[in-house]
């Protein structure tokens, strides 16, 4: 059995959104919160959509990470 952790999370959370396997997909993006910051550095981030970040900045209710989130990715705009 594979164990999902922050090194394996983005390929995780794509195999369980091909797959519609929510609750997958809703512990996935708990670990993505609980990590953000080592998510954000990952080469897949940006494939994430915007539906998913949101949800992610939503869980952390972190306004600096939303400012990270701004400058780290032109192709998300977050307002917190």
């Amino acid at each position: 059995m594979k164990i999902v952790d922050v090194n394996n999370s983005l390929k995780y959370h794509s195999y369980a959104k091909q797959y519609n396997l929510e609750a997958l997909r809703e512990r996935i993006l708990h670990i993505m919160k609980n990590n953000l910051l080592s998510i954000l550095k990952q080469k897949g981030f940006n494939e994430l959509d915007v539906e998913d970040v949101s949800t992610i900045v939503q869980l952390r209710k972190d306004k600096v990470i939303c400012s990270i989130l701004h400058k780290q990715s032109k192709s998300y705009y977050i307002y917190c």
